[in-house]
């Protein structure tokens, strides 16, 4: 299964972990592995404290989120995709990714798109192991992206809509 564009929600069984009660965005499927963001974990920096390392003033309190535990300095940034820096990949209708110096300046001056989110690390999996967790007891559930989901929802509410949206789609596919 081709995993980009999807959302994967943890199964209510995960209690621990960073992956528990998780809702991740997977923004990159290749036969090399998975690339994506845990969009529901925030972190205890801020946009404006990620900004004054780059130098850069900006003056918003926009929470940073824990995109996921490999690479812990990668900077990512979730938005709708109406708005493109130099970097910007299409994942899928109407959601696009960034990560570059141009959305930090541009962000800053006031040129950010409409809705965005920043996390800081990524999560990944290599050749076939997201297959292998998805199809685990107890494993991801997997669901189309929703832009409500993903930028207009936060924390534990994320997670708690995803698996209600899993759950009607089950129904849905079962009668």
């Amino acid at each position: 299964m081709n995993y980009q564009g999807k959302l994967l929600i943890s199964h209510p069984k995960i209690q621990d972990g960073i992956f528990a009660k998780s809702v991740v965005f997977v923004y990159r499927h290749t036969d090399e592995g998975s690339l994506g963001v845990i969009l529901n974990k925030p972190s205890t920096w801020t946009v404006r404290e990620f900004m004054k390392t780059k130098k850069v003033h900006y003056p918003g309190d926009e929470v940073m989120y824990k995109g996921g535990p490999v690479n812990k300095y990668a900077v990512i940034l979730l938005h709708e995709d109406k708005w493109e820096s130099t970097s910007t990949i299409r994942v899928c209708d109407g959601i696009a990714m960034s990560s570059d110096e141009e959305m930090v300046e541009r962000i800053a001056r006031n040129d950010a798109p409409k809705s965005w989110r920043m996390f800081v690390g990524i999560s990944a999996w290599s050749s076939n192991q997201l297959d292998l967790e998805v199809n685990a007891p107890h494993g991801w559930q997997v669901l189309d992206a929703s832009r409500s989901i993903m930028l207009n929802s936060d924390t534990d509410y994320q997670w708690n809509t995803a698996i209600q949206w899993y759950s009607q789609k089950s129904i849905n596919n079962f009668f």
